[in-house]
């Protein structure tokens, strides 16, 4: 998947936004990733509140905002950007209810996964 070729350390072109990303910084994005799709995936009643992440949240961009391919991959899972009217930036990334589909979810879960043990060499837990 392209948008995580841009979360592989092994890679030696990286956007030029973005700095080359390390073992560790790659390994804490795609944890966070799972786990973002994994609360919506295990939750047993709709929560819009795990559908909506403020891309600023200090968490978050250190671990995956601040790399093309977290934002990329989820908006491969049809998140969207939500941009205040107020500031040029976008502030939240969110999944609408009508574009969620637990197949794509099911899908960029496996990509994880794979990604997890292929390229970053991680042990199931």
């Amino acid at each position: 998947h392209a948008a995580l070729s841009y979360l592989n350390p092994n890679t030696t072109t990286t956007p030029k936004e973005q700095p080359s990303i390390t073992h560790a910084q790659s390994k804490s994005c795609i944890i966070m990733l799972m786990k973002i799709l994994d609360n919506i995936l295990n939750e047993t009643s709709y929560n819009s509140k795990r559908r909506s992440i403020k891309v600023s949240n200090k968490t978050f961009y250190n671990k995956v905002g601040q790399y093309k391919g977290g934002l990329d991959f989820l908006k491969t899972c049809h998140f969207i950007e939500v941009t205040s009217s107020s500031t040029a930036s976008s502030n939240t990334i969110k999944l609408p209810r009508e574009k969620e589909s637990k197949v794509i979810l099911l899908g960029g879960r496996m990509m994880l996964h794979t990604f997890a043990l292929e390229v970053l060499s991680l042990q199931e837990s």
